[in-house]
């Protein structure tokens, strides 16, 4: 499926891209995935060469996962809005002006996360025909990062993406936006100028250790 071109999308922060093969003595991969990036790191071979990962609002958007009533919002999504916009030969979800994604999405990818949405287990469900073999054998620290004031993926679907992820050493971070020092985060928040501060501060260092460390839990007021 298209989804398996996109297996790339979670950001490496460790410099250059390893070449094929091992990577150089001494070096890390360390992968920032944010939504389908942490989504879609098991589906890439290379993601077995991962020591470490930051998921951002990374989590399996079934439904029933939401709380009422936001999840007959996403009920609707995945099953009038998405192929409604996709009827009638059109090439393109207009994803941005929607506030769905950061860009457009083309009507094949669009339709195959419909038919994922629809599902329980989302992309893991056998009926996919996925390669999921690799999330349950990969073993690496994850720290995923869940915003109590985002819409789009709650802390429930954060926790549900993490159980897929059986053999790592996950750590679920819930943060308000006060605990930030923030007055909004949501789905895309972090990425923001405004979360340098606290939140990238946060993650390099947690990135740089290579795994869970003491620290302050809240911005200093």
């Amino acid at each position: 499926g298209v989804w398996r071109r996109l297996a790339g999308g979670s950001r490496a922060a460790a410099g250059p891209r390893p070449r094929p093969g091992a990577p150089p003595p001494g070096s890390r991969l360390l992968v920032v995935g944010h939504s389908c990036g942490g989504q879609l790191l098991g589906l890439a071979p290379t993601s077995e060469r991962v020591d470490a990962a930051i998921f951002v609002t990374a989590g399996i958007p079934y439904w029933r996962h939401w709380p009422r009533p936001h999840r007959w919002a996403v009920w609707a999504l995945w099953r009038l809005l998405l192929p409604a916009l996709c009827a009638g030969g059109r090439d393109t979800v207009p994803a941005r002006r929607l506030g769905l994604s950061g860009v457009d999405v083309p009507c094949g990818v669009a339709l195959e996360w419909a038919r994922w949405g629809r599902s329980e287990r989302y992309l893991f469900d056998p009926e996919h025909g996925l390669d999921v073999s690799r999330y349950s054998s990969l073993e690496l620290p994850i720290r995923s990062y869940a915003f109590a004031d985002d819409l789009y993926s709650p802390p429930s679907t954060v926790a549900a993406l993490l159980d897929e992820y059986g053999g790592a050493e996950v750590e679920l971070r819930r943060v308000a936006p006060e605990d930030a020092g923030m007055e909004r985060i949501g789905h895309f928040g972090f990425f923001r100028e405004r979360s340098r501060g606290f939140l990238w501060r946060e993650a390099a260092g947690w990135l740089a250790a290579g795994g869970p460390i003491p620290g302050p839990r809240r911005a200093p007021s």
